[in-house]
């Protein structure tokens, strides 16, 4: 398709549930919450997206993307994620795998609020990893346990994020970083 949009507009919900399969997009990306409401429950299959995909993409909007299998694929020289581009985003992962070719941003806009919570699966970002991006963004990056591989170029965690650790008794995943990391924002550790 061309794009695929749940809660396009300001009062509309939508919801999509994929098990196995294939949705793809070949022009444009993926928008859960536009100005609405959006949730994604994904288990298996795999998402492959030509541009983008928004989690919360405007102002007022609220998405959800909930990953326990499958995979999401942002491949192309031209793409990007964002979870809380201008709304408020949430993406669960606890297992699956992500792949990102350029950016992905926890909280993008000023205004805008959006969590990452990563339990178990695999992030691949072969540009940059950054957790805030404007002044007044809220973003937070939460990994629990040591079952999730993380890896990216350059990792920017910006004064309004947090990286919250909560350590299992193994510890804790650890971020690859291939490049540079700048870390300005505040670290948690749970127990």
């Amino acid at each position: 398709s061309y794009q695929f949009t749940l809660g396009e507009k300001a009062a509309a919900r939508g919801s999509a549930v994929l098990c196995g399969g294939e949705l793809t997009t070949a022009v444009e990306g993926l928008d859960v919450g536009y100005y609405g409401t959006g949730t994604v429950w994904q288990s298996g299959g795999t998402v492959t997206l030509a541009k983008y995909l928004f989690i919360g993409r405007d102002a007022g909007s609220q998405g959800r993307y909930l990953l326990t299998g499958g995979e999401i694929a942002l491949t192309n020289g031209n793409n990007h994620m964002y979870v809380g581009e201008y709304g408020n985003g949430a993406l669960l992962q606890s297992n699956g795998v992500i792949r990102v070719r350029n950016w992905f941003t926890v909280s993008r806009r000023t205004g805008s609020s959006g969590v990452y919570r990563m339990a178990g699966g695999a992030l691949t970002v072969q540009a940059n990893l950054q957790l805030g991006e404007q002044p007044g963004s809220r973003a937070r990056f939460e990994i629990v346990g040591t079952n999730s591989v993380i890896a990216c170029n350059t990792l920017t965690v910006t004064t309004n994020a947090t990286l919250r650790a909560e350590l299992s008794a193994d510890g804790v995943s650890a971020v690859a970083v291939q490049n540079q990391a700048a870390l300005a924002g505040r670290l948690e550790v749970a127990v």
